[in-house]
Parts: structure tokens; sequence; C-alpha cells
């Protein structure tokens, strides 16, 4: 869902004032649309109906696709608060 506001705000590295990316600030009527958007989705999609065993086999294939994944995210945390890079990897996985 995109932002529905058009203020943004640019995000600075602390440790070296870069920019890193320009963000969407939140509204409060986009922030109830996406509410109600994520409200809908599930009362009208398919997760309620499924099965528990098969909401489990979905989030595991899920966390395992995260974990092959977790590379590509090692560089987004330290710019704000620079945790180790294996705690920061391993986050997900006290989920």
């Amino acid at each position: 869902m995109r932002a529905t506001g058009s203020k943004s705000k640019e995000l600075v590295s602390p440790a070296d004032g870069k920019t890193l990316a320009d963000v969407p600030i939140a509204t409060a009527d986009g922030i109830d649309l996406a509410i109600a958007s994520a409200a809908n989705a599930f009362e009208h999609g398919p997760w309620p109906r499924t099965h528990p065993s098969e909401r489990a086999a979905l989030m595991t294939t899920f966390a395992e696709a995260l974990e092959r994944r977790m590379p590509l995210f090692r560089g987004f945390g330290p710019h704000r608060s620079a945790p180790p890079s294996l705690w920061q990897v391993g986050w997900h996985r006290s989920l």
C-alpha cells in the first residue's frame, strides 16, 4: 500500500551524515485506510479459514525464505542503532 500523504522525511545516517532514504510521513487518513484494508483482507481472505497445520507450514516456509535472505538485510539496521550483525540477522528466530 502506498502512502496517502505528500510529505516525506529524509532519513540520514548519524554515522556519516549521508542520506539513506526519503520516507513518506504517515497521515491519520492513510493509517485508517491501511487498517481498514488489512481488516478486510483478513476477514474476507483465506487465512481465517486455513487449517492451523497449513498456517504453520506457510509460516515455516516464510521463515525459511527470510533466513535465506538475511544477508540482504544486514546493512539496514546498523545505521540507526548499530546492533551486532549476528544479533541483527537472527532477530526473527525469537518470533
